[in-house]
């Protein structure tokens, strides 16, 4: 078959790799791509990523795969886009992938479908309108962590020590602002303990799960849970 992976950096290098050894794999196409990803079977595609363009590729290379490297063709609606063109996508819908996208859906949707989650508050309005009033929300979080609920390229999130820090963090993201401020910010409780993250294949209602994940903790967490004896 013929696969075409979205992406450019080192997370579809090493798809292209690996995908590359199959021997279902006929030809591998990157768009955009890079020059340093290459092999017998490779190919990058100096061509911009749109709607328009990524149809045209599917056309004219005969693609049987699509697969969305990097999260942020996901939030485009590539995985729509493929269905609406009956062209296999393995990534979620743009709905589905919401749930990654934006913390304040995804929190939504967790306390409609009575997930257990952290208490939470959605403090965009008075972020943006009412600034003030933001002292007194955070005094109800002991460990507030504060997030921006858009994508904000690995910088949204802010574990801190208490309420005081909590307003001065908010205060510099007033003044500078991040990347997926715009779709809102929130306060979180904090919660001490082991992360582990379960990852699944999922198709209609039928699951399987992969291996569980676990990502090292900050430094910064560390000193924060020390510093406030959690």
């Amino acid at each position: 078959m013929n696969i075409l992976i979205l992406g450019s950096g080192g997370r579809e290098h090493a798809l292209a790799w690996r995908l590359s050894q199959d021997e279902s794999s006929k030809k591998i196409f990157l768009l955009p791509g890079n020059a340093g990803v290459t092999g017998s079977k490779i190919t990058s595609l100096n061509i911009a990523f749109s709607k328009e363009n990524l149809k045209d590729v599917l056309e004219i290379y005969q693609i049987d795969l699509v697969i969305p490297g990097a999260e942020k063709f996901l939030y485009e609606g590539v995985a729509d886009w493929c269905l609406e063109w009956k062209i296999p996508c393995f990534g979620p819908s743009l709905n589905g992938a919401s749930l990654e996208r934006s913390k304040l859906f995804a929190k939504k949707i967790m306390t409609m479908a009575g997930v257990p989650t952290a208490k939470y508050a959605d403090i965009s309005r008075e972020f943006k309108f009412h600034f003030q009033k933001l002292s007194k929300v955070l005094q109800n979080f002991e460990h507030p962590v504060i997030k921006i609920s858009g994508p904000a390229l690995g910088k949204g999130v802010f574990v801190c020590k208490d309420s005081a820090e909590a307003l001065e963090i908010l205060s510099e993201i007033k003044k500078n602002p991040l990347p997926g401020i715009e779709e809102g910010i929130l306060v979180e409780e904090g919660l001490a303990g082991r992360e582990v993250s379960l990852f699944f294949f999922v198709v209609g209602e039928v699951a399987a799960c992969l291996r569980d994940n676990r990502n090292n903790l900050l430094e910064r967490v560390k000193l924060v849970m020390l510093e406030s004896k959690w």
